[in-house]
């Protein structure tokens, strides 16, 4: 049986990101940042966290960011991991029947250059920018995932006999 659970802050969220983006280029991690909007009835933090919980992953990280916007960090997610993820949460029942509007939008991420709080904005700012997605649509970007060259110290040791 799961045990409950509750919803990040966003500062909790951002304190997370930022542990995994400074092991991200040893460990070679590709981290995908969802950001989630309801854009019609109020939904309760507790009824989200209830519904999420059946589809948290013990890596994922679920935070609030606004009265009606959530996130998502998938700790091992490219993006057809989070569409696939999104696509079967957005599948569910519950948004139907309910006639729940969330859309949603998708950063791969694979560089520790972009501040949590810049991914965050860009994210609500696609979101506002795009009124014209349809119940349960999902955006993917590309905005953050050039892969930076790495620095390597190399050694060389030469044995003379």
């Amino acid at each position: 049986m799961k045990a409950n659970m509750s919803l990040m802050s966003l500062t909790q969220a951002e304190s997370a990101f930022n542990i995994l983006l400074a092991n991200q280029a040893r460990l070679f991690l590709t981290l995908n940042l969802i950001v989630i909007q309801n854009r019609g009835n109020a939904v309760s933090k507790d009824d989200v966290a209830k519904f999420m919980e059946h589809f948290q992953r013990k890596t994922d990280i679920f935070f609030v960011i606004s009265e009606n916007s959530w996130g998502i960090i998938l700790t091992q997610g490219q993006k057809n991991e989070a569409l696939a993820f999104l696509n079967r949460l957005f599948s569910q029942p519950v948004f139907t029947k309910n006639n729940l509007d969330f859309v949603a939008c998708s950063f791969e991420i694979r560089n520790d250059q972009t501040p949590f709080e810049k991914i965050i904005a860009t994210g609500l700012q696609e979101l506002e920018n795009n009124k014209q997605l349809k119940k349960c649509e999902i955006m993917t970007f590309d905005y953050f995932n050039s892969i930076p060259l790495l620095k390597a110290k190399v050694s060389i040791i030469v044995a003379v006999a």
